[in-house]
């Protein structure tokens, strides 16, 4: 539990055994404490950072945003969410995230009128 809260690495055996008790959360090599730990521990704001926010959740604050400005950019998504990423992503992975979000409402939800380059998400009209 110690290397856990410490970030450091631990062995897959011990992380099986501390999963499977509920101690820890997360994949290799980004394990975190548990909410159960975190409570015991009163460090459930470092739970909420390492957990991150649910996909819907950031959903909404891109389609908060179009609705505020008519259209969102990259850059400005990317400043929008990135502090809102698990803490224990690195950029390259937050970067990610927020790319597989963005392609998910494309489906649905928002399109692309700018270039690959350079994109400007806006609402899709029903």
């Amino acid at each position: 539990m110690d290397k856990v809260q410490k970030s450091l690495p631990i062995n897959d055996k011990a992380a099986q055994r501390l999963k499977q008790k509920g101690f820890i959360e997360g994949r290799k090599p980004n394990y975190f404490i548990s909410s159960q730990i975190a409570r015991i521990t009163d460090k459930k704001a470092q739970y909420t950072r390492n957990k991150g926010l649910d996909t819907e959740l950031l959903k909404s604050f891109i389609l908060r945003h179009i609705d505020i400005h008519g259209y969102a950019t990259r850059k400005e998504i990317d400043e929008l969410l990135m502090d809102k990423m698990p803490d224990y992503l690195d950029e390259k992975q937050r970067k990610k995230r927020i790319e597989n979000i963005l392609q998910d409402m494309r489906n649905d939800t928002i399109k692309n009128i700018g270039s690959r380059k350079v994109p400007k998400w806006v609402k899709k009209k029903d």
